[in-house]
């Protein structure tokens, strides 16, 4: 998944989240029908290989969704947009819901999704895809939080102001 296009050009959201499905949701469904297919044969009733499949499938989906974000990230694929459809096809969960904290994310996922909120939050509504060495610098969470802290600073008192 370390492919990016040529010409700076950014991949649409639509054909991230197609392929998100087919390199997550692909294996969970064939980790599920295994495990209800091959249960009778150690002498396990098919619902609890599937179970067992499920469980398997859950830990697949909990490591390879992080990945798949922040090589969605990668190729300039617009975040609010990447989740919205994710979430709309079912391949993640609602942010911010108790499943969506299943996710194992380390800290480079979170200095992906920081860098993602800075820039969205800096550009506004046109998103530049993150600068790499933004992305690999110790001190972008730091960054991030600054921004939403001027930004809301900045909101709050646009809203005070007479006339608006």
């Amino acid at each position: 998944m370390e492919t990016n296009l040529p010409g700076g050009a950014s991949m649409s959201p639509a054909k991230t989240v197609l392929m998100g499905h087919a390199l997550i949701n692909g294996p969970v469904i064939v980790l599920v029908a295994l495990g209800a297919l091959l249960a009778p044969s150690i002498s396990i009733r098919p619902g609890i290989g599937a179970l067992v499949g499920a469980v398997l499938g859950w830990g697949w989906w909990s490591i390879m969704v992080p990945k798949w974000r922040r090589w969605a990230l990668a190729q300039g694929t617009d975040p609010n947009e990447l989740q919205r459809l994710a979430e709309r096809t079912f391949l993640v969960w609602k942010k911010g819901s108790a499943l969506e904290k299943t996710e194992f994310r380390g800290k480079a996922d979170e200095r992906v999704r920081a860098a993602a909120s800075l820039a969205v939050l800096s550009y506004g509504s046109h998103f530049l895809p993150p600068n790499k060495a933004l992305l690999q610098s110790p001190q972008t969470l730091v960054e991030a939080r600054m921004c939403f802290a001027m930004r809301a600073n900045h909101d709050m008192r646009r809203s005070r102001t007479p006339g608006r």
